[in-house]
């Protein structure tokens, strides 16, 4: 959906008075540092290596790598931008399962130039930008405190011995040498307050006295792993509906937050990572956008860690912003998502476009493509199964529109509400068996 949070504004028409989202987060960032971009890791940018240059993919004793927090990333809104130079970023990551160890996960894939770290720790998050006593630990990549990512790549951790707790929050501390500074991998929208400090490495202090909090975006951190004996990884892929726009700071109340407390509950032993990214579309890219869904489908879906299923949600952005597109294009999308995921042996599930009328840019040729697309997702069995988030928050009165306690007042994105309701339309019953998810063991549990 949009660029974080309010609707979006076309790029190739004048703009109309609709509340971006996530240009007020650029805005705001503005003030602190400029950001920048993305995922990659293999030669091709989307397989995850290590320091060393070893494609990640190995067992562990004691349990499976499993992602358990991811962001989508995006290019640099400014590339002439400085990107921290001499700072340390300070962010909160979410879990949606714990383990007895984890991975931090750093990205460069849109950067201009390498990047260097020469201190990175990772805790348990306490408030305010503190770590909790006694378990903020150094991060090394291949035995080095330090690491360099050339630009366009990604590397993982070492493992950290950190019992992680499901639901619980890790901070990640990254510091950056003042002659290593660049426009900064990011993700715009993070909806959870990243903290900065002034100039020092206070990676390794776990009092929040030297951090200000100072961005609601991540930088450079593009996901966690955990150690432990899940059955797999569900991506939740998408745009800012799946990224969580207009749901409460803090609060991690976005649907994938709340599927993953849902499959808790459950005893269902499935992670949950969230993908999505404001504004993004089906078929083509954007400057705050990210590249389309289906030009980065491999790195952000079928190359998490563990990955057994994916959830795609995508589409209004194309239907509500220029150029037109039509149902049929829309579905050609789908279908080349459903082919890479078939070819990677993981099950896919689309989730039908949700109500938008009232949103800036709703027309009624948009309403009859959004309902051409939501009727072959529900009748052509193309996906492996179907989730109706449609039904689940559309007005019965006006089928149209999101139900007014449901949307968060812009017509477009839903509510904490909504979102819940959202997770509730998820079948559990579509992640019981791993042998029925996938023809072949888990990335990373090979």
């Amino acid at each position: 959906m949009t660029h974080g949070a309010r609707g979006d504004v076309p790029e190739s028409r004048p703009a109309r008075p609709v509340a971006i989202a996530g240009l007020l987060v650029v805005l705001s960032l503005a003030l602190l540092a400029p950001a920048s971009a993305a995922l990659t890791g293999s030669d091709d940018g989307s397989r995850l290596r290590t320091a060393g240059g070893a494609v990640v993919a190995e067992a562990v004793t004691g349990g499976v790598w499993h992602g358990s927090w991811a962001a989508g990333m995006v290019s640099p809104p400014d590339a002439s931008g400085i990107g921290f130079a001499g700072q340390t970023v300070r962010m909160v990551a979410h879990l949606s399962i714990g383990g007895a160890a984890v991975r931090v996960r750093l990205a460069n894939t849109f950067g201009l130039m390498p990047v260097t770290f020469d201190s990175v720790h990772v805790g348990r998050a306490a408030t305010g930008g503190a770590v909790e006593a006694g378990s903020n630990r150094p991060v090394t990549f291949d035995r080095s405190r330090s690491v360099t990512i050339p630009a366009g790549r990604r590397l993982v951790s070492d493992p950290v011995d950190l019992a992680a707790p499901a639901g619980g929050d890790l901070a990640v501390s990254l510091h950056i040498p003042a002659d290593s500074a660049g426009p900064a991998t990011w993700h715009p929208n993070a909806r959870a307050t990243t903290y900065v400090s002034g100039i020092g490495d206070y990676a390794a202090v776990e009092s929040g006295a030297s951090y200000s909090p100072s961005s609601y975006s991540w930088f450079y951190l593009d996901g966690v792993d955990v150690r432990t004996e899940a059955e797999g990884t569900i991506v939740a892929f998408g745009d800012s509906i799946t990224d969580g726009a207009a749901s409460t700071l803090d609060a991690n109340r976005r649907y994938p937050d709340r599927l993953a407390a849902r499959l808790r509950g459950a005893g269902i032993a499935r992670s949950v990572v969230n993908t999505g990214i404001g504004g993004n579309r089906m078929l083509a890219e954007g400057v705050h956008y990210g590249q389309s869904a289906a030009d980065r489908f491999e790195r952000d879906a079928l190359a998490q860690t563990g990955v057994t299923h994916v959830i795609v949600l995508v589409g209004v952005n194309d239907i509500g912003r220029g150029p037109h597109v039509t149902a049929d294009e829309l579905i050609a999308g789908h279908r080349e998502l459903i082919r890479q995921a078939r070819a990677e042996g993981r099950r896919i599930y689309g989730g039908t476009l949700l109500p938008y009328q009232g949103a800036a840019y709703h027309t009624e040729q948009g309403e009859r493509t959004r309902q051409a697309v939501n009727r072959w997702i529900r009748t052509s069995g193309a996906y492996d199964a179907m989730i109706d988030f449609d039904a689940a928050i559309r007005d019965p009165a006006e089928p149209a529109r999101m139900l007014p306690g449901y949307d968060s007042g812009d017509h477009l994105h839903p509510s904490d509400a909504g979102h819940q309701a959202m997770a509730d339309a998820v079948d559990l019953e579509l992640f019981h068996s791993v042998a029925a998810a996938a023809g072949r063991a888990p990335a990373g549990a090979r």
